[in-house]
């Protein structure tokens, strides 16, 4: 891996991260300051900047990896930072799949910041995406989220709509 970012691969080295390494780091041993010290030299003009790399894909999909870790060890204003920068390039390159996730994770950094009511207009506009797209995961995600959200609420009326919606 920091062969292929010596030697200026970026894109390769994205891939092989992607496939090798974060698997590991993040599911299973939940090395998430690894995580940060690795992917950052995918962003050779900072964090604040959009990635290197050429494929729309591999932009967004390593721009929500480090948004992840950073949330993760509680860099919650670049975590939140980053996630703004995932919904952007979803945006751009019209990948609805991944905008509902991008604006799920969104709505979690708006939530971490007690913007409850926020929160949960996001989490609403990703549950519109995701149907719009067709994506049965992010759709089952944003119910579920707003169902929590909705007890942490005291909302019964409405943590019982997501639910009976979450098992229909």
């Amino acid at each position: 891996y920091h062969a292929l970012i010596g030697s200026g691969n970026l894109d390769e080295a994205a891939s092989f991260y992607s496939n090798q390494l974060n698997p590991v780091l993040f599911n299973q041993l939940g090395a998430y300051y690894a995580m940060i010290e690795l992917l950052t030299p995918l962003f050779p003009r900072g964090l604040e900047k959009r990635t290197a790399l050429s494929s729309p894909y591999s932009q967004g999909a390593r721009v929500v990896d480090i948004s992840n870790a950073l949330n993760m060890v509680g860099r919650n204003a670049e975590s939140k930072q980053m996630r703004a920068m995932s919904i952007e390039i979803d945006v751009e390159h019209r990948n609805g799949s991944a905008l509902g996730v991008s604006l799920i994770n969104y709505a979690l950094s708006l939530e971490d910041e007690d913007h409850v009511e926020a929160a949960e207009r996001c989490l609403r506009l990703a549950l519109d995406v995701s149907r719009f797209a067709e994506d049965d995961r992010s759709t089952i995600l944003s119910l579920l989220y707003l169902a929590s959200l909705a007890i942490e609420m005291g909302d019964t009326e409405n943590f019982l709509r997501y639910e009976e919606e979450f098992f229909a």
